[in-house]
């Protein structure tokens, strides 16, 4: 059952008033530990300028709108339709070139916009590798299987990151 909001702010008031009449010793300690950051909306989307003030500020390179986009679309970062793009069928775009590519990847991570993906395919890496027993100790007694069942393994965990957060 919801509550209105004029129930919610009474409880939160009650709340309060509760709290404050409480004696210094029925306190309690409670320790929190965050396993990632918790990220509000408005920290995880950074606006192109933004970007490219970060870049520029960083490594004095200047980026373009497009090459930002490129890149954000490259890891599903695609918050609305380009309305202006050509309307035109054949439109050549300009790659993003290699070391811009890399920056534009460095100021992502630095607004966290593709830190929730790449935590995710880490920790899936990591128990695929637990669950199937594909350790350090199958690395030194058979290297080419080690090597095979990890390549399956990231292939599975880059799978179900594409399906769950890049392309969902």
């Amino acid at each position: 059952m919801r509550k209105t909001k004029a129930e919610r702010k009474r409880t939160t008031a009650e709340t309060i008033v509760l709290l404050f009449q409480r004696k210094r010793d029925d306190y309690v300690e409670v320790e929190l530990e965050l396993d990632e950051p918790d990220l509000t909306v408005s920290e995880a989307k950074a606006i192109y300028q933004e970007m490219k003030d970060y870049i520029f500020e960083k490594r004095y390179v200047k980026v373009s709108s497009q090459y930002i986009a490129q890149i954000k679309q490259k890891y599903g970062i695609i918050e609305r339709e380009n309305y202006n793009s050509s309307k035109a069928e054949n439109v050549r775009q300009s790659k993003c070139p290699l070391e811009k590519e890399r920056l534009i990847e460095e100021a992502l991570r630095h607004f966290k916009m593709i830190y929730k993906a790449q935590k995710m395919y880490v920790d899936l890496v990591k128990s695929f590798a637990e669950k199937e027993k594909v350790m350090e100790d199958l690395k030194v007694n058979d290297a080419q299987r080690w090597i095979c069942l990890m390549n399956h393994i990231r292939n599975r965990a880059m799978e179900i990151v594409n399906a769950e957060i890049i392309f969902s």
